[in-house]
């Protein structure tokens, strides 16, 4: 039973996948990466397990900027923008205040939060001497971010009436991926094996993007909108060494682009959206937000590593992203990755883990995560950032997410 538990936890929506699109909360709660390693060797086993099925039908969780009161702070600035003020000496005072927060928002100001769902199928439909196993997954996900674009001149004042092009910049991503991989043994000795593997994934997605001057936050908003397909490539490599498992994984190997939906538009219409228009001309190339283009999944390079002791009932793994790189909504993500589980023969709660994990670059957040697995197959994971941030008095995590999985095996 415990190799099956092992399967289970391994395949749990756990800390360790580096997926590329829906960071932090789909790489903080997908499949460890010795399994999203497409080398993977998930079904050796003395169980006679011949295939196995992993079921995400909810990863779902939140991240926010480094400034604490956000949105209050912009309702705030919005109320002054439409009413002014009753004296000069308000609105300088205003003006001081106003500008530091725009600045601090542009920088670190946002709300961020991610849904997904998957479908992922590991059939031994092929066998050969070299055991090739082919898989299949289908994954849907989403997330969407407000943020801050900042005018670089702050807020105007014009005797008690203040004026600023800072708006408010909406993203939504959402993405469908169908992919097929196959792995087999490279090479073995009888002591150690060598397993290579690929996986090729087909993926639509829809990226909308709106900007509004802050001033007239959701009214006659600038939209862009564009829906595009392309292929991606992952390869993979792992050494195992009895209890010891060393990999390498290279995902989107050819970086495929995606089409960012234009954010254009011309001042026509005599509206709020003229003033929306303006603003976001003025201050787009301020804050290097390309108004045109596309979106480049990069390659991403990550090592990792599992050990088991005798009888598999401690495990430990950890993993390391080599670079770099940017999402969808343009965060950047680098993760480092540690974690240790605890297995038993106990039908009620046969697996228990915890883990650290940190983003080396971009919001540098570090977590803390928990899971557990139910009836061998039912996994619970959960996991929050150790910084802050407050809103309406209280103090919260500045990243939170929760994760459910089945991992059946056949």
């Amino acid at each position: 039973m415990k190799k099956i538990v092992m399967l289970s936890c391994l395949l749990s929506p756990f800390t360790f996948a580096s997926q590329t699109l829906f960071n932090p909360i789909v790489s903080s709660t997908s499949t460890s990466s010795s399994v999203s390693n497409p080398a993977s060797n998930y079904l050796t086993s003395n169980e006679n397990i011949t295939g196995l099925v992993l079921i995400e039908p909810l990863a779902v969780g939140y991240e926010l900027g480094d400034v604490n009161s956000l949105i209050e702070q912009i309702d705030d600035l919005e109320d002054i923008l439409d009413n002014g003020v009753s004296s000069v000496a308000e609105a300088n005072a205003a003006e001081e205040k106003f500008d530091a927060f725009l600045k601090n928002a542009g920088e670190d100001g946002f709300v961020k939060a991610s849904a997904s769902g998957s479908l992922v199928i590991f059939p031994s439909l092929y066998t050969n001497e070299r055991e090739g196993v082919f898989t299949f997954d289908f994954n849907y996900g989403g997330m969407t971010k407000l943020g801050i674009l900042d005018d670089p001149n702050g807020v105007t004042v014009s005797g008690t009436s203040l004026s600023t092009d800072s708006g408010v910049y909406e993203q939504y991503v959402t993405a469908k991926t169908f992919a097929l991989g196959y792995r087999e043994t490279f090479w073995t000795n009888g002591y150690s094996e060598i397993l290579v593997g690929t996986k090729i994934n087909l993926r639509e997605m829809r990226m909308l993007r709106r900007f509004s001057n802050i001033e007239y936050q959701g009214e006659d908003e600038v939209e862009g909108e564009a829906t595009s397909t392309n292929i991606g490539i992952d390869v993979g490599v792992l050494w195992v060494i009895n209890s010891l498992s060393l990999g390498l994984t290279v995902n989107n190997l050819n970086e495929p682009e995606y089409d960012l939906g234009n954010l254009t538009c011309d001042p026509s219409t005599g509206t709020t959206y003229d003033d929306n228009c303006n603003s976001l001309k003025n201050i787009s190339n301020a804050d290097g937000v390309e108004l045109t283009g596309d979106y480049v999944a990069e390659r991403q390079a990550k090592v990792d590593f599992f050990l088991s002791s005798p009888g598999n009932a401690l495990n430990i793994q950890g993993s390391y992203d080599v670079n770099g790189i940017t999402d969808a909504t343009g965060d950047e993500y680098q993760w480092a990755e540690i974690a240790l589980s605890y297995l038993s023969d106990s039908f009620f709660v046969p697996g228990l883990r915890v883990g650290y994990k940190k983003n080396l670059i971009g919001s540098e957040l570090s977590y803390v995560n928990a899971g557990y697995t139910f009836f061998k197959y039912l996994n619970f994971d959960s996991g929050m950032s150790l910084d802050t941030v407050s809103y309406d008095g209280a103090n919260y995590p500045r990243s939170f997410y929760v994760n459910l999985g089945l991992a059946l095996a056949f």
